[in-house]
């Protein structure tokens, strides 16, 4: 086999993710790139590295050290892992022992990699011990060196970047780098423009923040980029209008913002930008104006979830369909609600269920988070470690790991840094029979 130098920074996420028992679809929506583009890296990477399939591909992943090995602590949480819940229709049974046979049919030398989605939610019917196994799948690591609210947080290479917010002495333009390897902090040329209520997503290897409200009140229409890479910032186009608090994703390469606050008002507005031509398009507007909700991409349409508006929390839940929308038809249509309103929630896809994670709310019920699984369009219960409000903080997939990052609590800046397990690779070790 050739030397895995050979492979591009992308190519070797996608083997990372192959080791893992990705699909292509979750492939795609993890990277935000299509599933043919997902397919034409495979087969470049299959060329390359001299296999020709993804148990191979896997296998290589493991002995090159592109995949960790599970570690002690891990290895206690596999005592309580759930075996996933099944799709409607599809036997138990079926699912757990089909799994040991499939298993047990790779008889090859080295390891084969098994991903679990930690998924067994939480309701009031639970035991203590359902609970309690629950609980022990989040941690608390090294907090963030400044704590903030309304941050802008991302993943980029293995590290997560914590940039601008407003903390007790206002708001900043801080980078602050953290390492999961070390549970470590560092810090990065600053942003240039200080900015609270703005989002960050990778886009073609560099750091987006679009608008948010700067120290005057107003709110900006700027877009500042920034490259890991080299520790610089740059300008992007301007946004056709002011904005903070909206709601942000990628789809098929391009940045895609949903409402949020215009300075006087809650907005509907949506906003694409395309980093080929470094340009902005405003395209069919959301039914509802909103601020402070959750967009999130899940087979293959992007969900905008809760909010606020003049009038109170939102338990909306819109879907927005990017190629129709270019297709001149209407892109919108609406998904079950959120049990209970809420915004400045944050909101991940995780194979293809959405986790969303505190945010503000009126009710006076027990304080769930909770998981959306579009394929059956159901709600279900999430059980959190935190029995306090927490919004307005920074959330991002890195690696097995969900991390809550910074954010607001009882009205105070946070340096709060939580991660929840929500998957978890097992390297099971095999011997073929030439060996034994």
């Amino acid at each position: 086999m050739t030397g895995n130098n050979e492979l591009s920074e992308r190519e070797v996420e996608i083997l990372q993710l192959v080791a893992t028992g990705a699909s292509n679809k979750e492939i795609a929506n993890q990277l935000y790139i299509s599933t043919n583009t997902v397919k034409v890296h495979l087969r470049n990477i299959f060329a390359k590295i001299g296999v020709s399939s993804r148990t191979e591909a896997a296998m290589y992943a493991v002995q090159n050290g592109l995949v960790q090995p599970v570690g002690e602590d891990q290895q206690e949480l596999s005592n309580q892992l759930p075996i996933p819940e099944p799709s409607p229709g599809v036997r138990p049974w079926i699912l757990r022992y089909g799994a040991l046979v499939f298993i047990g049919l790779f008889l090859v030398a080295g390891s084969i990699i098994v991903t679990y989605l930690l998924r067994e939610p939480i309701t009031s019917d639970s035991t203590p011990t359902e609970i309690a196994a629950e609980i022990n799948r989040w941690q608390v690591h090294s907090g963030l060196p400044t704590a903030r609210r309304g941050l802008a947080v991302t993943a980029f290479e293995n590290a997560i970047y914590a940039i601008a917010g407003e903390s007790v002495e206002g708001l900043t333009g801080l980078t602050e780098i953290y390492n999961p390897e070390t549970d470590s902090w560092a810090t990065g040329n600053p942003k240039p423009i200080p900015v609270v209520d703005a989002q960050a997503i990778v886009l073609g290897g560099k750091i987006h923040i679009p608008g948010g409200r700067l120290s005057t009140g107003e709110v900006a229409n700027i877009l500042e980029i920034y490259n890991p890479r080299t520790d610089e910032w740059e300008r992007g186009a301007d946004i056709p209008i002011g904005i903070s608090a909206y709601a942000m994703a990628t789809f098929e390469g391009k940045l895609y913002l949903f409402g949020g606050w215009g300075g006087s008002n809650y907005i509907n507005s949506v906003l694409e930008y395309d980093p080929v031509t470094n340009s902005w398009s405003e395209l069919t507007s959301m039914r509802t104006e909103r601020a402070y909700a959750g967009a999130v991409v899940a087979g293959g349409k992007i969900f905008i979830i809760g909010g606020k508006n003049n009038h109170s929390p939102l338990s909306i839940n819109e879907v927005y369909s990017p190629e129709l929308d270019h297709e001149g038809m209407d892109p919108w249509s609406e998904a079950a609600p959120i049990p209970d309103p809420r915004y400045a929630m944050g909101a991940t896809n995780i194979v293809d269920n959405i986790y969303l994670i505190g945010g503000s709310h009126d009710s006076s019920e027990a304080y769930y988070s909770y998981i959306y699984l579009p394929v059956s369009n159901t709600w279900q219960e999430l059980q959190h470690p935190f029995s306090h409000t927490w919004t307005h903080f920074g959330q991002v997939l890195l690696g097995m790991r969900m991390y809550l990052i910074g954010g607001e609590i009882e009205a105070t800046p946070s340096n709060q840094n939580i991660s929840y397990q929500a998957i978890y690779t097992l390297s099971i070790p095999v011997v073929s029979k030439s060996e034994e």
